[in-house]
């Protein structure tokens, strides 16, 4: 019985380190397996997360880019779609106007690199580095230009119709700009551009075009520094650079190609994968037992759900920027496009005015730059409390804006809002240094859908009766197709002899009434 329990004692003690080594090798065992789990569910998620936020980034890009394009194709449409244009481009060529009408709107109003007209055989009528026009038909157009060329003719057939005398071409919604104009890339004199092209057409039906191609008007912006600033900093996207087709490195990146096919370079920048916020979670779990394995789980699906809202979130304020202006706050010409169109499509009425600031260049003149921009702030301002939620204020560029009322439409509260605008933009506006300036707005009215049933009518109806006002004295409200004036200013006879715009810009409002 002694010996038994000495050998039980003795049996013990050999077994004892053997199940301490089972136990140790089914822990490590379970510690590898769950490491390895863990490994292997971080390595997906990683993948999977910084494989989404690439797809993200890249279609964020693209939205940008072709917002973009859409943007200069509408700026492009105020002059192609215009008889005007058809008359002393298509039908006659006027180099004046030309120079002066389309050219030098196209870059000092909206900032076009290159102007090209190329006519109806494909050769080069026109071409113009900003403001500086050559005129000389027997340059060459280039392969790209060529190509893009091509296609707007293609989209121009597409939307041809015949009208009184020939032919016309179908009006299209802002949003729907893509229908008749080319949008894409090309290199120009060996540098990158966005690039756009449409047909010269027709818009009321005073002329129509003959049989044959269109002449096509092409504008460009070049992918320089302040375009990729631009971009940078409406997608927050840091570094962001351009480079060749050839990548020097593997980055996050998107590529453009020009309108025949051929790769023209690269949009680099430096992306921040959410990847890698997951090891600093997956990592600090595989050092614990595997017991946790399921808090560790549902660790890293918080994560990814909070990395995936920043993604959304950072999408949600680039649409948003992409859509208002930087400086005010206020809607910008994309954004007060699409408004325009959501109000034309029930067929109800509506009211667009057309603002322009008076005597603005004589503050920037005097004040400076950032005066300036202090001044466009405060008119911003003012202009949004005085409409309140009766309809939208936009910011279309350098001083002008323009309002959609969908509020209402009647002439006497559409008079008192003009003169309440008028009255408030003549207010004195306090700079830095207590320097006190003043301003003045002229204003123009449209009514739809009595004023147009396209956008493309309707604002160029209240253009025109914004110009009426320029032209009756400023400081003044017009409405379209009307000999009344509201709260205009004296002319320029009864100001002191000043008969051109620019010095009735710098003399000061003396009276407000009802023409």
């Amino acid at each position: 019985m002694v010996w038994d329990g000495i050998e039980r004692r003795r049996m013990k003690r050999l077994s004892a380190p053997r199940i301490s080594t089972m136990v140790f090798l089914l822990a490590g065992a379970l510690i590898v397996l769950s490491a390895s789990a863990l490994l292997f569910i971080g390595f997906v998620a990683t993948h999977a997360a910084n494989r989404q936020a690439a797809h993200n980034g890249s279609r964020m890009f693209e939205n940008a880019l072709q917002e973009r394009l859409a943007l200069m194709a509408r700026d492009q449409l105020t002059l192609a779609r215009w008889d005007r244009t058809v008359a002393n481009v298509v039908l006659a060529f006027d180099k004046a106007y030309v120079q002066k009408e389309m050219v030098d709107s196209l870059w000092y109003d909206y900032g076009h690199d290159r102007t090209f007209v190329i006519d109806p055989d494909g050769r080069l009528l026109a071409e113009a580095v900003h403001d500086e026009v050559h005129f000389d038909s027997n340059s060459p157009v280039g392969t790209d230009l060529r190509t893009i060329a091509a296609q707007a003719r293609a989209l121009h057939f597409a939307n041809r119709l015949t009208i009184a005398g020939g032919f016309g071409q179908k009006s299209v919604p802002g949003q729907h700009i893509d229908r008749i104009a080319a949008l894409g890339y090309a290199r120009i004199d060996g540098i990158p551009a966005l690039v756009s092209a449409m047909a010269i057409v027709p818009d009321d039906g005073t002329v129509a075009l003959p049989e044959g191609p269109p002449v096509v008007l092409i504008s460009a912006k070049y992918i320089d520094a302040e375009l990729l600033s631009d971009l940078s900093g409406q997608l927050a996207f840091p570094n962001l650079t351009f480079q060749g087709p050839e990548l020097q490195r593997r980055v996050a990146h998107h590529f453009v190609t020009a309108a025949d096919g051929a790769r023209i370079g690269a949009f680099v920048w430096d992306a921040r994968p959410p990847g890698s916020h997951i090891w600093t979670i997956v990592i600090p779990v595989i050092t614990v037992i595997s017991g946790i394995l399921a808090i560790a789980a549902f660790m890293l699906a918080r994560q990814i759900a909070r990395l995936s809202s920043r993604l959304e979130e950072s999408e949600r304020r680039s649409r948003h920027l992409a859509r208002h202006d930087p400086l005010t706050g206020l809607a910008n010409r994309l954004e007060f496009d699409a408004a325009l169109a959501a109000a034309l499509a029930p067929r109800t009425p509506f009211t667009v005015i057309a603002c322009d600031l008076d005597r603005f260049k004589a503050v920037n003149d005097t004040h400076g730059h950032a005066a300036g921009d202090s001044v466009l702030c405060v008119v911003a301002e003012r202009l949004r409390e005085t409409l309140g939620s009766a309809g939208l204020v936009a910011r279309t560029g350098g001083d002008e804006f323009i309002m959609l009322i969908t509020g209402y439409t009647d002439r006497p509260r559409l008079t008192v809002l003009s003169h309440q605008i008028i009255a408030t933009i003549n207010e004195p506006i306090i700079l830095d240094n207590d320097v006190t300036t003043d301003i003045g707005i002229s204003l123009g009215i449209a009514v739809a859908p009595a004023g147009g049933t396209s956008e493309t009518r309707i604002q160029a109806e209240a253009d025109a009766a914004l110009y009426d006002a320029k032209r009756r004295g400023r400081g003044c409200a017009v409405f379209a197709g009307d000999e009344a004036t509201i709260g205009e200013e004296k002319s320029g006879d009864e100001a002191g002899g000043a008969t051109d715009p620019e010095a009735a810009d710098n003399q000061r409002v003396s009276g407000m009434h009802i023409a």
